[in-house]
């Protein structure tokens, strides 16, 4: 086995070792909806989002499920306390949509300077 994939495989170990089995099936289901609703990317950026889907939403899946009960019991008045393996499928399904989308609006955003810029340099 190559070093680079043994520190890999190490460090996603470590990442995932302190998480229950639910947190890391519910973040393997989440990254899999992800996956097969995004159609526009190639199979090696699908198999990289659905990565970074995984690890976001198993490292995310405590917070999720507090925001997720708080929501839930102020604004529904209903008293549930969601699972961490919830919130690793909720997670794991938005997070990276929302980074693209982000990621699109700013790109988007810093376009539109740049051309405005460009466009006032022109006119000088």
């Amino acid at each position: 086995m190559s070093p680079l994939l043994t520190k890999a495989a190490t460090s996603l170990h470590l990442l995932l070792a302190h998480h229950s089995p639910w947190v890391l099936v519910g973040a393997f289901s989440g990254s899999v909806i992800f996956v097969i609703s995004i159609n526009e990317f190639t199979l090696w950026a699908r198999l990289a989002l659905f990565s970074a889907s995984m690890i976001i939403g198993t490292i995310s899946s405590d917070c999720t499920a507090s925001v997720l009960s708080t929501l839930l019991s102020r604004y529904l008045d209903i008293t549930v306390n969601i699972p961490p393996a919830i919130g690793a499928t909720v997670t794991a399904v938005t997070a990276v949509r929302l980074l693209m989308g982000f990621n699109k609006k700013i790109s988007g955003k810093m376009v539109n300077t740049n051309e405005k810029e460009r466009s006032n340099n022109e006119n000088r």
